[in-house]
């Protein structure tokens, strides 16, 4: 790394002093540190931060400046259990240890080590605990879901083994486990734009893209097998569909596979009954040839005028996805 790089990222003049540049890093370091110790840990969040700690190290090392702080050792993790309350018990456990030792250096090596860990351990604990209580929630939590407390820890753990004990606890647990699923779901959508982040939940990236765009290649192969007895068959062939597409994707809500499948049917049925009795309606006020030319032109633009209705009294279509 270059000098006026590192000066540039403690945002220090290259005149500085070592007092000076030594106090910079100590509260960089300091920051990130403080985060992994009182946030949340959201993987994408606490990958970028642990990137921060790497720079922070070449800086130091660029400079000239000595260790912030002894490095510690990484300390042994809970392997995950099989129940539930030991997933839940386990990962507490496991981020309390970690953040004891990064609360006792201020190294940015050692800190970008143990927030990777923490990072890892997260996207482990959510995994598991999505599958443990898959069977438990039978609805989304829709309401917003403040940041996670210690009590939360304690009110979950509490809700499990009564569950356990008895049926009384059923509902109880369910309402935490829903809170704690929708925490969840916050941070996927938090780093859904990151596939390090998919890939840490146990998602293969690679194979996940050829199989989409597999299907997706299969699909359109279909459609044109479909529309190649009723049009010519040339390369722009479908170009004509993609304005009605996007009509119906919109009508139907952007991202709801049912809300593009009612759309298709509502779009399709607007489409032919006006071709077919938007010429006689004409006929009444004009003569024949003029009213079987402006009939189809017309019932074109009633697709066009359903979505501007439907987008002024529902502006995200008539099925948007939850959350």
């Amino acid at each position: 790394m270059e000098r006026s790089k590192a000066f540039t990222l403690l945002g220090l003049p290259e005149d500085a002093t070592s007092d000076d540049i030594t106090d910079a890093l100590d509260q960089a370091v300091f920051k990130v540190r403080d985060q992994f110790l009182r946030g949340a840990v959201i993987p994408k969040l606490a990958a970028s931060r642990v990137e921060r700690c790497v720079l922070l190290s070449d800086v130091a090392q660029t400079l000239g400046v000595a260790a912030l702080g002894a490095p510690v050792a990484v300390p042994q993790t809970l392997p995950l259990a099989e129940t539930l309350e030991g997933v839940v018990r386990g990962h507490v456990e496991n981020l309390r240890r970690c953040r004891t030792a990064m609360a006792s250096t201020l190294d940015p090596d050692s800190v970008a080590q143990l927030g990777h860990m923490m990072a890892n351990l997260q996207s482990e604990y959510m995994k598991a605990f999505l599958q443990h209580t898959e069977s438990l929630v039978t609805e989304d939590h829709h309401e917003a879901v403040p940041a996670r407390e210690e009590a939360d820890w304690m009110a979950l753990l509490a809700a499990i083994r009564a569950h356990e004990e008895g049926p009384g606890g059923g509902a109880l647990l369910q309402e935490l486990v829903r809170k704690e699923r929708a925490r969840m779901g916050a941070m996927v959508r938090a780093g859904a734009a990151n596939p390090d982040m998919t890939a840490a939940l146990g998602v293969n990236i690679h194979m996940l893209r050829r199989f989409i765009f597999s299907v997706g290649a299969s699909l359109a192969g279909v459609a044109g097998m479909m529309l190649a007895p009723l049009t010519v068959v040339e390369p722009g062939m479908g170009e004509p569909l993609l304005i009605l597409s996007l009509v119906v994707i919109i009508i139907g809500g952007i991202g709801s596979v049912r809300g593009a499948f009612i759309a298709a049917v509502l779009v399709g049925l607007v489409d032919t009954i006006g071709r077919v009795f938007l010429p006689e309606m004409l006929r009444a006020f004009m003569d024949q040839s003029a009213a079987d030319g402006a009939g189809p032109a017309l019932a074109s633009m009633m697709i066009y005028i359903l979505m501007a209705v439907i987008l002024v009294f529902k502006p995200t279509g008539l099925f948007p996805p939850k959350g």
